[in-house]
């Protein structure tokens, strides 16, 4: 037996899954039984010894208990009859708690279930059930104060030109496994004027985190961040502007994240 669940760290809320279980009765009398889950330790539960999860009945109830030779548990998924020949189903509810990064992968635990006849502790059956989280591989970047319309751009506007003058931007990465940041310059670390006025142009400095910037250029590798992601701040700061032509220079840079060995 088997179940999945996607997982992605950064998400602002548990990952949770109702699940079920389907209980065969072969025989022709009818059956009144007790399932129970047992795990060794019983709590923490984790999937690869690194993904705390829990598995809870619809009540909130916690389920798993420590395995046992064959005696039943203090606690079960369900008690219930099932006829002779008929099937039930009963729900489980599978619980990855947030907030832990881990890298990509499918990262897995596998528990006992055991059937007993109800209140006589007699076996009846034992599986056993293989929890998988499929972990997705999550990079993003984005800018603090970025443009409401688009969360990946920031315009730095200096206004009239002055030596000297400088602007930051805090950019903000998250990534749940090691990255690199590749920074390029459409101009290469001038701000240059429209044609027919492109032979015009203002030198600047660019620096991301403790960097000075030589564009094109990466920095890092970085190892995977904490579920607040880290944060550096990126500084242009304007050149000699004297003896140039009057009008407006621009530059673009594009910061990407990328995925480092």
């Amino acid at each position: 037996m088997a179940a999945t669940l996607a997982y992605d760290g950064f998400a602002p809320l548990d990952a949770s899954a109702i699940k079920d279980i389907r209980i065969d009765n072969t025989g022709s009398d009818d059956c009144a039984y007790w399932l129970a889950f047992y795990r060794n330790p019983a709590a923490p539960a984790r999937l690869a010894d690194r993904i705390v999860y829990e598995v809870r009945d619809a009540g909130g109830g916690t389920l798993l208990s420590d395995r046992p030779p064959t005696v039943a548990p203090e606690r079960f998924l369900a008690t219930g009859k099932v006829r002779g020949g008929q099937s039930d189903r009963v729900e489980y509810q599978w619980t990855i708690l947030r907030g832990q990064v881990v890298a990509a992968g499918a990262p897995a635990d596998t528990i006992d279930l055991r059937l007993f006849e109800a209140g006589t502790n007699t076996l009846l059956d034992t599986r056993a059930l293989r929890l998988t989280a499929n972990v997705i591989a999550n990079v993003s970047i984005n800018l603090a104060g970025a443009e409401v319309s688009s969360p990946h751009t920031h315009t730095m506007n200096f206004g009239t030109l002055e030596t000297g003058e400088s602007k930051s931007v805090q950019v903000q990465v998250r990534s749940n496994q090691r990255f690199r940041l590749d920074v390029v310059s459409t101009h290469g670390g001038r701000m240059r004027q429209a044609p027919p006025f492109d032979s015009w142009w203002v030198d600047y400095t660019a620096s991301l985190g403790e960097r000075t910037l030589h564009f094109p250029d990466s920095i890092g590798p970085f190892d995977s961040t904490t579920v607040n992601g880290l944060s550096m701040p990126f500084r242009v700061t304007i050149g000699d502007v004297s003896n140039k032509r009057a009008g407006v220079y621009r530059d673009e840079i594009t910061i990407t994240i990328a995925p480092a060995a």
